[in-house]
């Protein structure tokens, strides 16, 4: 360039030049920068944080500014010791002086399921990184932007942090064992910003700031400065701080920068240093032009910002003024404003002396230069604290607010301004009250100051005013909008959604909502997860109650909710054929979607080319429309147009499948044609079809093809038109032809339909159009599909073969195979079926094809609701998981974004315990990490456990749940018992493991407790919910711990070990038996590489095998050291499953004990086992050894005990609370039947008992039987059929059979059932052979169209009781067909059944089919599923209302609904619990009203209804208990019990058949249809309820009768003892919560009269239940191979010992028999019952007892009275009753006259029948007890003495007979009885009120002059004058009476006093001897001619010696006396010498 000359382009001149000179540079500038402007303003778009005070959201914030609270608080006590480190004294070392600041809460809670992380890794990971992770999603949330949307994107993450208290804890703590990779992690500050990044998959900068406290603000201006240069499209900054460890505080106090008093007090004279805050903050922000592009909602524009450094100041921390100024000038340049504008500065305002007047001068010399109107300076610290690197973020989110709602909050704790500032330079102030922030342009100043010397100033200004779009108007304001709400949970979807309810229930939300704002900026501003629901509704108001109804569980309407699975489903189109068109039809859809209206106006203009008229016209207002020239261009035009909307809405489908014309709109979707082409071949098809002549017909056939082709096989003008579905094909042809087809189908049952077609389509009259039409065809163009599209010709993918001219044609006139095409795209697993068309006509024959569970079937249209029907397809396809367009939905430009409710996040405790400051040392080992000290002798170790700690744990899953390993209980005791012996050559002994230990994330104590005992400790392992500080220990394994001597190493040679196993396990096929009982093994249990087992015989008693095991990676973190490693030795405990697994199918074998183990730590990962196992009858036992690579021996596993568990049981104990719909898929049944022939087989004669119905059949029967050879008697009452029931004739009787229950109607309720009880009663007492069988004519529904008699049901439940409590004693029930009317035919059926063999005990006969009853379990609904929703403005009725079911009835309808509950009860409110209950119903708003009345009588219950004119819903849960025995049950029982359940439920069915009710549930009980013992009363009438139920459905009417199983805590079976019975029975009764939520499931989804919900375990049930496994009701539920051989001491084995022993040897093996039976009815060890124990002792009930009596008769042919083993001493005496009645022993001679009368027993009974005796003894049995409690005498007493034993009426067998209470009476009786039986001589032997009543039956025969006894005993019982009555017992209470015999006597079993059931059957015995003998006065005082020999007790309580001494006044011949030890029931204990001194004493009679 020459010199002196410029470039004319750089020549500047004029002002003009300078600036056009700076525009150059600019554009240069930009052109450098990518066009991008690099002072673009920056919008502030979302805003997330959490502040002290409870601040979570920008909205609480400004809540908090605009109060003006203080939120100044304690120091939160879990952070550290607060006491340990405070000290007031500023200058003390190591001390904080502050106790407040401003702290968050629940830092230690986060959700890490919510971001893919595992608990362990979030446990570790520091709070502040969850924080930020938290906070950034509700930021982008509060924009309005799906953080799913940002995938892939540049999205910035800027973040301030500095503090790592947390991390630096883990990585520099005492314990390197912290140190691992997750704490590493959790140290690196910059992965805070790295993992927002990694979250939302963005490319952006990720950068960590630590320029301390300015931090966060300088994130901001890094974060503006990206988004100006294009590096970042959305930009997230802000900063977080937490004060996690008290160090921070204490180098701070050192500094003395902390207020005492802990307050900020920014600008006053009192400041005095900052108070300490945490928080964290961040913001969205865009460049201002994309936000305002994109519809953002702008809260806040950054103008400019500027950041410098103090460079060196006066000290490294000192603020610097001149920087101050500085950077506020650089900041207001790149701003490019002018000071003055600045309308208030949030300043940094720590309060210090020093800068405060620092940065206040800075401020004034700076923007108050020439100023005029007001500075208004403020300071947030002096609300929150000064919240460290998250400081600068909180004062912008605090502008951002003040600018939104025009307002400058109130400054804090400023009285008395700083002198040290200048105030009256500027015109600075501080605002002391909220002030109005005025003018249009507000602009801010936010400036922060880190103590690192970095400064950053930001300046803001107001949103600019919104940009109006063009375009489109928003929807109708009526129009129906969708709104779609996702979680990952679905207790998180039910809480988002509560949120949202109350954001609308908010009464300005509901005034200013607008619905279309709020339904898109709920789709297109959150990402959407897999837990879904979607709500439609035109209106706020309306959509708020939907969204309440269904947080709170209801059914709301317009809701559906699912799971979508991880993949999206596979979709299929399927195009609708002819036949669909309606006129009208696409025009809703038209007018309201302008992708639709555009495809469908260019099809119409291009058939315009083709057709005579417009097409749209034709479509919607011309008849032509269905002129098939019309039709088929319409249709095609409708569905294009259709499937091109949905693909604009990203619903693309996987698969395309047309039917007929349909394929022509698949073919052009799937691009085979171009639309021009395609609008072609239609309009020509149609045209051609239409030209041909009329007279075809088309009809559709209920057949398959094969019927249908053999149809067609003459008929050469008919062919198959359609196959669409396996029994639906359509004929189409001539139509005549047709008519004679259709005509022969008819004829044979086939059903056939005409369908309205104007042509014979698909068929041979479409071949005059072929040529013409392939000319078409050929002039087009077909392209290979591009989306798989399925042949209507041939079912299966288009391929090369359809891409011609000629496929179309063989399309226009072969057959459409729809069916093989849905078989198709079930076979590609396709989950969504959409059918593109107007009308859905597709969708029904596609699920024709399929199983009826399987896809979802979606119609996109629907006449008249076009739009309607197509939002309810995009709602359920969003619920299934299909991703959609929302913005394209949505697709209106002047909707906005609007604020909604943040995510839920499901908090869980995520902490570990190492981060407390002070912890006492390193752990001691993994699983034990301290020692307790205390002051007792035992050492305590204490451990810190839950699923995540160690990780390991967590991948020993049972059904689903972390269960801690039992072999981590050895590691545990073994590693106690090297710290209490400080040596490791230890062992443990008789370890036991009990309760499984259940962990979660949630951490629990566990503590080792050693004792010492004597040379050895014993430890227990206890566990407590860290959180339950209150709860109860749980013990989980006991053993004792034992100091050993050193051991020589065992070796062995491992290669020629295993070269004796040879048989390998597949172990995959191991792992996945276990997986497939619930037992997961996941990678760090997956430690067995290979198994070989040792070749046995099938007799070897001993199974063996070797494995290698080898410890996983990661299971063993850096550092850590065990003994024998749990992982391994459970590994081995699993072996014993390959040696058994042929075996068992249904059962597990779980640790139960381990006789001793041992281990030698080894450092080996790898290790060999050697396994030895054998199988005991309950257990498998096993000897583990342990050797390392090297063959020598490191640890030894003696008498490894397992224990079989049930699958089930093991679930129901394991697994927690399942979804109710699951669980209740697991135990919902119904009584199902199902064909089934008699068995063929030799027709038996028999003798059988007819009771007579009133019809003809037992007329007819009778005759019938007797030709047939049968022994037939018949009775026509029961007094009749007793009689000959007490007769010789009937004890060879087949059966009884029970004709009469035909007789039961309304008319006659309950007397044939009573008959029958009776008849029942009198065959157990006389012990008859013969079954009863009970007969009814339609008392149960077989078919849909039976007619239930709910009065004849009741006979099934009383027989099903009758065989749980005495199956021998029944045959059967018999239902005949209540239609059949021909009695030949009756008869044979009967005769049949009861002739021919049969394991069927519930037969039903309909239409000459024999049925065979049986429960059925239900499959689960599959797919969406309601909740019950009630009607608020109706009443619902609860019977039994007042009781505990029935208030938790009434709670569950008042939660869904019900706002008008009545409650009935039989009396009024009485308790606090009830009370209570109503008044928590009531506040939910609910109103009660109780009625007072017996549901039972028929005028209460009409009035009751009368005055319930709205009611719409009836739950009867009436109900009383009357339990007994069969033999104890009376017309009364039954009375009672039927009262409120079948008089009172036919009264209310009465009374409401003619209301319109939605529900009418019965409940009903388990009883009714399996039985319960002792419930026969119970069982009828619950079987007369779901006989009712189904009554009731065949005349359409609602009913639903519930079988349940057991309730707990509420119902029938709420007491304890109960409880345990069942629960050992294998039930899991059903808490009120889930029985409820059952019923309301069974309402809403199954539609069924009667369901049973039986949480059962089937085996366990079998196990337990007597004869169980011969119920064939239960054929379907018990698994077959549940029947296992007897094993050698199992019950069963015994009892065939017994059978098959000689008589002398048998005793022994009875009493062995019998402690296996009480052991296993008892649910106890064997080994733990003694034979001399008495039964009543050992919790012997009247249920247990019958089981027992089952179980004896079953196993040994042995017919025991169940009162005898309550009266029974012991079990040994009972296996002496047992042995006597044994058969081939001579049976009990029952003495007395013959006959007897039939309601009378004997009443002398010889239990051991002596005929060669020479004296017979009479013995009199003492107060409440029988003649069993003298069985054992017979067998001990001399061979001349035969024991006869006298047994009152009342007891035992004699208990239905009335009680005696009259002495007189008695002894007279009793005189003649004895006078009568008496062939020899005799003596008497009373006990206690035996003595009394032997006295005086001996004074009675003297008084009568017959024979006399030889000698009277008498024992423990006063002489008759001595004997005080003053203190009457009679008079008491129960209570009373019971406690004064047991305080006298001693006399009261245990069982009587603790056991209700037991007290029922002997308090009336024990009251009725009572009073025998206090009004007993002495007929003589006459000295008696006879021996007398008193025995008594020396510590006899109640009888002195000098009262027995007594009775020598009562003889004139010789008086003895013998004393005993024991006490008044001495002679149990003491009967050998008992009869050693009678003996004695008789001798001379002898």
């Amino acid at each position: 360039m020459t010199k002196g000359k410029q470039h004319p382009r750089t020549r500047i001149t004029t002002l003009k030049d300078a600036n056009t000179e700076i525009e150059r540079l600019r554009a240069e500038i930009d052109k450098q920068s990518g066009g991008q402007d690099l002072r673009e303003p920056i919008a502030i778009i979302g805003m997330g944080c959490r502040f002290p005070g409870g601040v979570r959201t920008p909205d609480d914030f400004w809540g908090l500014l605009n109060s003006g609270r203080d939120v100044l608080r304690d120091i939160p006590g879990d952070r550290w010791d607060i006491d340990e480190h405070y000290s007031p004294e500023v200058a003390a070392p190591g001390k904080i002086y502050v106790r407040q600041g401003y702290y968050l809460d629940n830092i230690d809670q986060f959700d890490p399921q919510f971001f893919g992380l595992s608990p362990r890794e979030a446990e570790s990971l520091d709070p502040q990184q969850r924080l930020v992770m938290e906070v950034c999603w509700e930021t982008l949330e509060h924009a309005g932007i799906a953080p799913s949307s940002l995938k892939g994107g540049n999205t910035g993450v800027f973040v301030g942090q500095y503090w790592d208290d947390y991390s630096s804890q883990r990585i520099y703590s005492t314990d390197n064992l912290e140190i691992d990779r997750y704490a590493q992690l959790s140290a690196l500050r910059g992965l805070t910003a790295g993992r927002i990044c990694h979250i939302l998959d963005s490319h952006g900068p990720a950068i960590q700031l630590d320029t301390a406290c300015s931090s966060s603000s300088l994130a901001v201006h890094l974060a503006c400065q990206s988004l100006r240069s294009g590096e970042s499209d959305v930009a997230l900054a802000g900063g977080v701080s937490l004060i996690l460890a008290p160090e921070h505080l204490i180098g701070i106090c050192q500094m003395a920068a902390l207020s005492p008093d802990g307050r900020c007090k920014t600008f006053d004279a009192s400041a005095d240093g900052f108070g300490q805050g945490e928080g964290c903050g961040m913001i969205a922000m865009k460049r201002l032009s994309d936000a305002r592009a994109e519809g953002d909602n702008v809260l806040a524009v950054v103008r400019g910002s500027a950041a410098n450094h103090d460079g060196q100041a006066r000290t490294v921390t000192t603020p610097s003024g001149p920087a101050q100024r500085a950077m506020l000038k650089n900041a207001l340049e790149d701003a490019g404003i002018e000071p003055h504008q600045v309308d208030f500065v949030e300043t940094h305002g720590t309060g210090t002396p020093l800068g405060d007047p620092i940065e206040v001068s800075a401020i004034g010399r700076v923007l108050c230069k020439n100023r005029e109107k007001t500075l208004y300076l403020g300071a947030v610290k002096a609300n929150v604290g000064h919240l460290d690197s998250a400081a600068g973020i909180a004062g912008l989110i605090k502008v951002v607010l003040s600018l939104q709602h025009k307002t400058i909050p109130a400054h804090l704790n400023f009285s008395e301004p700083n002198r040290h500032i200048p105030w009256n330079d500027w015109p600075i102030k501080i605002p002391l009250e909220n002030t109005t922030w005025e003018g249009k342009e507000r602009v801010a100043g936010i400036s922060a100051f880190g103590m690192s010397g970095t400064n950053v100033h930001i300046i803001v200004s107001g949103a600019p005013e919104p940009i109006v779009p063009d375009g489109d108007q928003l929807p109708n304001s009526t129009t129906t909008q969708l709104l779609t709400l996702s979680a990952h949970t679905d207790v998180a979807l039910s809480n988002l959604v509560k949120r949202y309810a109350d954001m609308l229930n908010a009464e300005d939300n509901l005034k200013e909502l607008n619905l279309d704002n709020l339904c898109y900026s709920a789709a297109s501003g959150r990402s959407h997860f897999s837990h879904r629901a979607a709500f439609t509704s035109d209106d706020p108001s309306k959509l708020a109650s939907t969204l309440n109804d269904f947080a709170a569980g209801r059914a709301a309407h317009g809701a559906i909710s699912g799971v979508a699975g991880r993949r999206a489903p596979k979709i299929a189109f399927l195009f609708t054929g002819q036949g669909a068109q309606s006129t009208g039809m696409g025009k809703e859809l038209y007018e309201a979607h302008p992708i639709f209206q555009e495809a469908l106006d260019r099809c119409a203009k291009l058939f315009d080319n083709h057709l005579e008229h417009h097409l749209l016209e034709i479509m919607w207002s011309s008849e032509a429309l269905n002129q098939t020239e019309y039709t088929q261009p319409a249709l095609f035009a409708i569905e294009y147009s259709l499937a091109k909307l949905l693909e604009e809405w990203g619903i693309v489908p996987d698969l395309l499948l047309g039917h007929s014309i349909g394929e022509y709109a698949a073919a052009c979707v799937a691009n085979v044609f171009t639309l021009e082409d395609a609008v072609r071949m239609v309009a020509a098809r149609g045209r051609l079809m239409q030209s041909l002549p009329m007279g075809g017909k088309m009809v559709s056939v209920v057949t398959d093809e094969v019927s249908a082709k053999a149809a067609i096989a003459k008929f050469p003008s008919v062919s198959i038109a359609a196959v669409n579905a396996p029994q639906s094909i359509v004929l189409s042809g001539e139509g005549q032809a047709i008519d004679l087809i259709v005509g022969r189908l008819n004829s044979q049952g086939i059903k056939t339909t005409e369908l309205n077609v104007s042509h014979a389509f698909h068929s041979p009259l479409m071949e005059p159009i072929l040529h013409e039409f392939r000319i078409i065809a050929e002039s087009v163009n077909f392209n290979p599909p591009n989306i798989k599209l399925l042949s209507n010709v041939t079912g299966e993918p288009w391929d090369d073969t359809q891409l011609s001219p000629e496929y179309w044609v063989e399309h226009l006139r072969s057959a459409v195979r729809f069916s093989d095409g849905i078989d198709h795209a079930k076979s590609k697993n396709i989950g969504v079926f959409v059918e593109i068309g107007p009308k859905p006509t597709l969708l029904g024959l596609g699920r024709n094809c399929v199983p009826s569970e399987f896809g979802v079937w979606l119609p996109s249209l629907r006449p008249k609701f076009e739009c309607s029907t197509l939002l309810e397809c995009i709602q359920k396809l969003y619920v299934a998981g299909v991703d959609l367009d929302w913005k394209k939905i949505f697709k209106y430009p002047k909707l906005r974004r609007i604020h909604l409710p943040n995510y839920p996040w499901q908090y869980q405790r995520c902490w570990t315990e190492v981060v407390t400051s002070g912890r006492s040392g390193p752990r001691l080992h993994p699983l034990i990490h301290q020692k307790i000290e205390n002051a007792s002798k035992s050492r305590i170790f204490e451990s810190s456990l839950s699923a995540n700690n160690p990780a390991y744990l967590r991948d020993h899953r049972v059904f689903g749940e972390t269960v801690f390993p039992a072999s981590a209980f050895l590691e545990m005791a073994t590693i106690a018992a090297n710290l209490v012996f400080d040596h490791d050559e230890v062992a443990l002994k008789n370890v036991t493991i009990g309760r499984a230990l259940v962990l979660s994330d949630e951490p629990v104590k566990v503590q080792v407790i050693a004792t010492p005992n004597g040379d050895h400790f014993d430890f227990e392992i206890f566990s407590r919910s860290a959180k339950d500080t209150d709860g109860s220990w749980i013990q989980h394994a006991a053993g004792a711990l034992e100091h050993k001597s050193p051991s020589s190493l065992t070796s062995i040679n491992i290669d020629e070990e295993l070269t004796h196993f040879t048989q390998p396990v597949d172990i995959e096929e191991l792992s996945a038996w276990f997986k497939d009982r619930g037992l997961e093994y996941l990678p760090r249990f997956e430690a067995i590489e290979n198994i070989f087992l040792q070749k046995r015989n099938s007799n070897d008693e001993f199974r063996s095998a070797m494995a290698r095991i080898k410890l996983p990676v990661d299971t063993v973190l850096a550092g850590e050291s065990y003994e024998m490693h749990p992982v391994i030795t459970d590994s081995s405990f699993r072996i014993s499953e390959a040696l058994f697994q042929e075996k068992e199918v249904n059962r597990l074998f779980l640790p139960f004990g381990v006789s001793g183990f041992s281990c030698n730590h080894s450092t080996s990962e790898t290790f060999w086992v050697k396994v030895t196992a054998r199988e005991t009858a309950q257990s498998r036992i096993l000897d583990i050894q342990l050797f390392d690579e090297g063959g020598k021996r490191v640890a030894i596993v003696e008498g490894l005990t397992l224990r079989p568990v049930t699958i089930s049981g093991l679930r129901n104990t394991i697994a927690k609370q399942n979804t109710m719909r699951a669980a209740l898929a697991d135990c919902l049944y119904r009584p199902g039947w199902e064909e089934a022939e008699l068995p063929e087989s030799a027709a038996e004669l028999g003798n059988w008992l007819l009771l007579s119905d009133k019809g003809c059949i037992s007329g007819s029967l009778f005759s019938a039987m007797k030709i047939a050879g049968h022994g037939v008697h018949i009775a026509s009452s029961a007094d009749a059929a007793c009689e000959f029931l007490s007769s010789k004739n009937a004890h060879d009787l087949n059966g009884i059979l029970h004709l009469w229950g035909m007789d039961s109607s309304e008319e006659h309720p309950d007397g044939p059932l009573l008959a029958s009880l009776k008849v029942v009663q009198t065959c157990i007492r006389n012990n008859i052979s013969g079954k009863n069988w009970f007969v009814t004519k339609g008392a149960q529904a077989v078919e849909a169209q039976d007619t239930v008699s709910p009065w004849q049901s009741q006979f099934w439940g009383f027989g099903r009781a009758l065989q749980s409590e005495n199956p021998a004693k029944f045959g059967g029930c018999i239902d005949l067909d209540p239609n059949a009317n021909e009695t030949s035919s009756i008869v044979r059926e009967l005769i049949n059944e009861l002739c021919y063999s049969s394991n069927d005990t519930e037969i039903a006969f309909r239409r000459k089919a024999r049925h065979a009853g049986h429960l059925q379990k239900l499959a689960p609904i599959e797919g969406l599923q309601p909740s019950l929703k009630l009607n608020p403005d109706a009443s619902y009725l609860i019977t039994g209302g007042l009781g505990s079911l029935g208030l938790e009835v009434a709670q569950y309808l008042a939660t869904h609904g019900a706002r008008h509950l009545v409650l009935t009860g039989r009396s009024g409110v009485s308790t606090k619990y009830q009370r209570t209950a109503l008044q928590a119903i009531e506040d939910i708003g609910t109103s009660v009203e109780v009625v007072t009345t017996d549901i039972s009588n028929a005028t209460g219950v009409k009035k009751l209804l009368a005055s319930l004119p709205r009611l719409r819903g009836v739950v009867h849960a009436a109900g009383v208990l009357a339990d007994g025995m069969l033999i104890q049950q009376s017309s009364e029982s039954y009375e009672k019990v039927a009262g409120p359940k079948v008089k009172g439920a036919w009264h209310l069915h009465t009374h409401t058949q003619d209301r319109p009710l939605d529900f009418f549930v019965l409940f009903s009980s388990v009883a009714s249809i399996i039985g319960s013992p002792g419930q026969s009363n119970y069982a009828a009438s619950n079987a007369f309820m779901d006989g009712l139920a189904h009554f009731r459905r065949r005349r359409g009417l609602a009913a639903t009768a519930v079988n349940w199983g057991p309730w707990a805590n509420v119902g029938m079976a709420a007491s304890d003892l109960v409880m345990q019975r069942l629960l050992k029975d294998g039930w899991q009764p059903m808490n009120a919560s889930e029985g409820c939520s059952y019923m309301g499931q069974l309402l809403t989804t199954h539609d069924l009269p009667q369901a049973a919900v039986l949480p059962v375990d089937w085996m366990q049930f079998v196990a337990n239940t007597p004869g169980a496994n011969e119920w064939s009701t239960l054929k379907h539920c018990i698994p077959e191979e549940h029947v296992s051989p007897p094993v050698d001491d199992s019950a069963e084995l015994a009892a065939q010992k017994v059978k098959d022993a000689h008589p002398d040897q048998r005793l022994g093996l009875i009493v062995f028999y019998l402690l296996k039976r009480f052991a296993q009815t008892l649910r106890v060890p064997a080994t733990d019952l003694d034979e001399l124990a008495k039964p009543t002792d050992l919790g012997i009930d009247s249920l247990t007892a019958v089981e027992i009596q089952i179980w004896i008769r079953g196993d040994l042919q042995v017919e025991v009275d169940v009162e005898q083993l309550f009266t029974t001493p012991n079990i040994r005496d009972l296996a002496i009753t047992v042995d006597q009645l044994f058969e081939g022993d001579p049976d009990c001679v029952e003495l007395g006259p013959s006959p007897l009368p039939s309601n009378q027993g004997r009443w002398v009974i010889c239990p051991h029948p002596r005929p060669k005796a020479t004296l017979q003894l009479f013995c009199f049995p003492y107060a409440g007890g029988g003649a069993s409690a003298f069985n054992a005498w017979g067998k001990t007493l001399a061979d001349q003495v035969e024991i006869c034993v006298i047994q009152m009426p009342g007891r035992e067998e004699r208990l239905n007979e009335k009680l005696v209470k009259d002495m007189p009476q008695l002894v007279d009786t009793l005189a003649q009885e004895i006078s009568a039986v008496s062939k020899k001589p005799f003596a008497f032997f009373g006990h206690s009120m035996g003595a009394i009543v032997a006295y005086e039956t001996a004074r009675r025969l003297n008084a009568m002059g017959v024979n006399k006894p030889a000698h009277l005993f008498v024992s423990a019982r006063a002489a008759p004058h001595l004997q005080k009555n003053t203190d009457l017992l009679r008079f008491l209470d129960d209570e009373a009476f019971v406690d004064k015999l047991q305080a006298t006597y001693g006399a009261v079993p245990e069982a009587v006093r603790q056991n209700p059931e037991v007290r029922k059957i002997f308090l009336p015995i024990l009251r009725a001897d009572v009073e025998l003998l206090e009004t007993y006065d002495e007929t003589s005082s006459e000295p008696l001619d006879l021996p007398i020999t008193a025995l008594g007790g020396i510590s006899d309580p109640a009888i002195s010696r000098d009262q027995l001494e007594g009775w020598q006044a009562r003889t004139n011949a010789k008086f003895t006396y013998h004393e005993f030890p024991g006490d008044h029931f001495y002679i149990d204990e003491e009967r050998e010498a008992v009869m050693a001194a009678i003996k004695n004493d008789l001798a001379h009679n002898l």
